[in-house]
């Protein structure tokens, strides 16, 4: 499996999670060399249909809407259908190979998810978790409140949460981690202002902006 760089903190929160439970998945190329060859009628699949679905794929490529893609297709523990089709990288015309690595974002929380629910179904951990008690530097975390009336407008400080962040809070996003241009209140605006700091910082000392900005989702803004 392979990741772009995350914007969500809340996902990185859970990647970081798999990473410190020490959980490690073979790449799918890997897992799919791994199973046992089928003919696609022995597992209840129709050659004639995988030929049409490559010959679809092709047109797409040669069309210039897709420039490659790796399709596998198993069932019933048997791998039935693995094709690469396309360019790797179309300027080179590089052939797309059957390990290729793709960047696939969000695409990839559904994936971290299943294996946060394999760990769970294994008794590894319980989805009503605090976060902090994989990840010590997500423990005893705060949030953003507006201060009291009277006070200057906009300002806000920080209070203890009513409750720290579980599991089930990064699987449904609703860990209260916030993203760089998200939301619209007072707190979200302070968290902007500095998530765009950072950015001009790191630019400054000539990191590209887009890179910069994946960085800082990787980590709480506070």
């Amino acid at each position: 499996m392979i990741t772009k760089p995350w914007g969500s903190t809340a996902y990185a929160a859970m990647t970081a999670l798999l990473a410190t439970l020490t959980l490690s998945f073979p790449s799918g190329a890997v897992l799919a060399i791994s199973l046992p060859l089928s003919a696609p009628e022995a597992v209840g699949l129709s050659s004639e249909r995988l030929r049409r679905l490559t010959a679809t794929l092709k047109t797409e490529v040669d069309g210039g809407r897709l420039p490659g893609a790796v399709i596998a297709i198993a069932r019933k523990g048997q791998l039935a259908y693995f094709e690469a089709v396309g360019f790797r990288d179309p300027q080179t015309r590089a052939p797309m190979p059957r390990d290729a690595i793709f960047s696939i974002a969000s695409m990839t929380k559904p994936m971290v998810a299943v294996a946060i629910m394999i760990l769970h179904d294994n008794g590894k951990l319980f989805l009503s978790d605090p976060i902090g008690k994989y990840l010590p530097a997500l423990a005893n975390m705060q949030v953003a409140a507006t201060k009291a009336p009277g006070t200057s407008k906009g300002e806000i400080e920080t209070v203890p949460a009513l409750r720290q962040p579980t599991i089930m809070d990064l699987l449904r996003q609703t860990s209260g981690f916030v993203y760089g241009s998200g939301g619209a209140s007072e707190a979200h605006a302070v968290c902007h202002h500095i998530y765009r700091a950072r950015v001009r910082h790191h630019t400054q000392q000539g990191a590209p902006a887009a890179p910069t900005r994946y960085r800082l989702g990787l980590r709480p803004v506070s």
